[in-house]
């Protein structure tokens, strides 16, 4: 039985005869849309235009603004305080500087103004030694009586007395006895010039301190201590200071063969009063 003979005179279309009709066409077309390729369909894209444009002369942006003309420091006024300070820095070297080449010659001169002093020591001890020793054999002579006088008198006039503990054997025995006596006043004359009196200390007549020491041939200190202290502690170290200060001395004379001289030295006040 054909299925469209339903519809003819005889027989009527169906309710449902439409609906299946139009269902069939329209899956057929949903079909072909799907199998067709797209490319029967052109799609159309919508372009920008794009321009080129090139600027002649005109410098690009930097990142970061660089000025075309620095600051002065000099309108700051960091130039002018910089300035300031370095002055002021030159100013107190310079002048440290110079205080410093001063007070290296005040020292240097005041060294020369001790060696100037050594050197005439030395002179005088030598010329006397050696004077000495043409006389030693003229035990008469006045004129070796007259400087051993001369340094007695010294040694006892001037701010105490100064003896040898040390027994000095052979040779000539008036001789060895001169030459003993200049060396203990030169001795006694560097101690001297080197002891400072606490001025407080003048008006006290009594007060006495005794320094030993023992010195070796070249003039170096062995050993100093106080024999005799003078119940005031400040009279005590002056002495000490003056015989430290005073070393080394001159070198032991010939005729003295003793490998170390002891001496005994004696320190009042009154007598530098």
């Amino acid at each position: 039985m054909n299925p469209w003979s339903v519809c003819d005179e005889k027989n009527p279309p169906r309710e449902w005869t439409y609906p299946l009709i139009f269902s069939l066409v329209l899956h057929l077309l949903i079909f072909l849309l799907a199998v067709l390729p797209i490319t029967l369909f052109p799609r159309r894209y919508h372009l920008t235009p794009v321009y080129s444009v090139r600027l002649v002369g005109a410098p690009l942006p930097a990142r970061y603004p660089i000025q075309s003309k620095s600051v002065s420091a000099k309108d700051t006024g960091i130039e002018a305080a910089g300035k300031k300070v370095v002055n002021k820095k030159i100013l107190t070297n310079e002048k440290l500087s110079q205080q410093y080449e001063e007070k290296i010659k005040s020292l240097a001169l005041k060294r020369e103004s001790e060696q100037r002093k050594e050197i005439q020591r030395e002179e005088y001890l030598k010329t006397t030694l050696d004077k000495l020793r043409k006389q030693a054999g003229q035990q008469g002579s006045s004129d070796m009586k007259k400087a051993l006088a001369g340094i007695r008198e010294k040694i006892s006039r001037e701010g105490g007395a100064i003896e040898a503990r040390t027994l000095v054997a052979g040779g000539s025995e008036q001789a060895e006895a001169s030459i003993l006596n200049i060396y203990l006043g030169l001795v006694w004359d560097k101690i001297h010039g080197n002891w400072v009196v606490p001025p407080n200390l003048l008006r006290y007549k009594d007060l006495e301190t005794i320094v030993v020491m023992r010195i070796y041939k070249n003039g170096d200190i062995q050993s100093a201590w106080v024999e005799k202290r003078s119940g005031n502690i400040y009279l005590d170290h002056s002495a000490m200071r003056a015989v430290r200060l005073s070393s080394p001395f001159l070198p032991l004379p010939p005729e003295i063969r003793e490998s170390v001289l002891e001496i005994g030295v004696r320190f009042r006040p009154k007598d530098r009063g």
